[in-house]
């Protein structure tokens, strides 16, 4: 978990115009700093600089990252940083569920909510989130030693 590797971590919940992060410390919990920053070069230019406030090891924890989440993602691989995604959480329809009946077909339980996964940023439009993650990454692109200095491979 990457609580476990590092002493901060900055949860980026990532939108079309916004990306808003949480600077959380590892081994409280407790949210440190939260911010809200335009998703342009100088809104990451504000995350990293909200977490450089903060200093120790961190890990970012970004959602989408083949998404709306590539830009941060992108920007934060090129400073060398640790990052994993995170999976969009799951979102009920607004169809009949909202009033059921006899005629709301029946969802197993197991379908309803899958379990939480780690995994390596996915590639956006443009190629990879993060060469280090890329499952084509080879000999060309050695993964540096040191824990900040690459992503993690889940």
């Amino acid at each position: 978990m990457l609580a476990e590797l590092v002493e901060l971590v900055i949860g980026v919940d990532t939108h079309t115009d916004t990306h808003t992060a949480a600077v959380l410390a590892a081994d409280t919990h407790a949210v440190l700093a939260t911010v809200t920053v335009s998703a342009d070069e100088d809104g990451y230019a504000d995350l990293v600089a909200l977490a450089d406030a903060h200093g120790g090891l961190r890990g970012w924890a970004i959602e989408g990252t083949g998404g709306y989440g590539a830009g941060p993602a992108r920007h934060l691989d090129q400073l060398g940083e640790l990052i994993v995604e995170l999976d969009r959480p799951v979102r009920p329809h607004a169809g009949p569920a909202r009033n059921p009946t006899r005629s709301t077909p029946n969802v197993p339980p197991a379908t309803r909510s899958p379990a939480p996964s780690w995994r390596s940023p996915r590639p956006g439009r443009n190629g990879p989130a993060c060469r280090s993650c890329s499952p084509h990454a080879g000999p060309q692109s050695p993964r540096p030693a040191t824990p900040n200095a690459s992503c993690a491979r889940w």
